[in-house]
Order: C-alpha cells, then sequence, then structure tokens
C-alpha cells in the first residue's frame, strides 16, 4: 500500500489543479508486503507492475482480488489510488473512508494525513449527500449498486448529471435524476411508498 501513495497523491493534486503536485516522502514497501502472504502477496505485486505501467484498471482488479483474499484494509488505499487514476473520484472517496475506518491502529498519523489531504483535494469533483432513508434500502447510482441503508456514512457523488435509484422489497422504487456539483453538500430523503397487493375474493 505504501508504495502507491506518492502516486495517488501526485494524481488527486495535479488533478485539482495545483500549481505542482505533491512530493510524498520516500515509501516504505515493508509493511503491507510483508504482511499479504500466498496469493494475495502475488496479487499485490502484479497490481503494483500494473499501476506503475499506467494500467489502472488492471491494477484495481488485483488490489480488489488480493483484498478479498486477505481482508487487509490497506489495499482499500490501492484501490482508492486506481479509482482516481480512472477519475473515478467518488469511489475513490468512499474506498479512502473505509480505508481510515477500518485501518485502525495499522495506520499511522501520516497515513491518515494523507488521506485526509486525499480527500481536501478530491472533494472538488465530488457532491457530498446526506442521505435519510429507512434501513434496508438498495442504492444503484448509474446502474451500478452502491450499498444498502445505512450506508455508513455519506453517499459521494461524483459532479454531472446522476441517475440514482432507490429500490426496497414491497416498496415502489424512487428514481432521482440530479445534476450535482462538485463540493455540493446536499441533504436527500428518501420515503419509498409501500406496494398494496390486491388479495383477489375466495
Amino acid at each position: 500500500m505504501r508504495a502507491l501513495r506518492p502516486l495517488v497523491v501526485a494524481i488527486i493534486v495535479a488533478a485539482a489543479g495545483t500549481a505542482h503536485a505533491q512530493t510524498a516522502e520516500q515509501p516504505d514497501d515493508s509493511s503491507l508486503a510483508q504482511a499479504l502472504s500466498g496469493e494475495a502477496k502475488a496479487l499485490y505485486d502484479i497490481g503494483r507492475s500494473s499501476f506503475r505501467a499506467g494500467d489502472a484498471a488492471a491494477a484495481l482488479a488485483n488490489f480488489q482480488r488480493a483484498y478479498e483474499r486477505s481482508s487487509d484494509p490497506r489495499l482499500l488505499w490501492n484501490m482508492a489510488a486506481c479509482e482516481a487514476s480512472l477519475k473515478h473520484w467518488a469511489r475513490a472517496m468512499t474506498l479512502v473512508d473505509r480505508y481510515v475506518d477500518s485501518g485502525a491502529a495499522l495506520l499511522s498519523d501520516r497515513d491518515r494525513e494523507q488521506a485526509k489531504r486525499f480527500r481536501t483535494a478530491a472533494k472538488r469533483f465530488v457532491a457530498t449527500v446526506a442521505l435519510e432513508a429507512p434501513p434496508g434500502v438498495t442504492v444503484t447510482v448509474d446502474g451500478e449498486v452502491t450499498g444498502t441503508t445505512p450506508l455508513g456514512g455519506p453517499l459521494y457523488l461524483d459532479a454531472g448529471k446522476r441517475r440514482v435509484h432507490f429500490t426496497k422489497l414491497g416498496y415502489r422504487g424512487v428514481v432521482r435524476v440530479d445534476n450535482v456539483a462538485g463540493e455540493a453538500a446536499l441533504t436527500w430523503k428518501i420515503e419509498p411508498e409501500r406496494l398494496r397487493i390486491k388479495v383477489p375474493a375466495p
């Protein structure tokens, strides 16, 4: 994970339009690399090579598979680096939130500061939605399932026209099509209507 920190910071800061890319400290590869083993370690190494070669999509797939096999939360940072490289800012923000929340003792103060800078720079491209909805509502953004309420945090949306679909078994679906702006802070209250099922008379 740490091997990719300077790369993702440079991506985020350069994309945010600052005068120069952030120069991060020399990375320490040993922590995550030593913690992983077997297939997870192999996938991690392949992902690093793909990322350095400029193939963020392939790197993301390998980091995702490594995470599924190891559950090491530090891999979420690598995945965020890939999503940022692909300009999927909302996904990157969600991954960084998960990285900070689940990393706990594995993260240093420096790691948390890097994540804070990541969020600050990426917010220019993301709307943050405080979602008020009953539990069990599936949230789908532009055809991709984001999660089920309660989400455990805000809903991030990439700036632009977004189609968000809210569904729950036994309730009528709710669709919102909004043109959201980067850095916007929104509150959406979703109240699905229960479907009335007519029971035929005997």
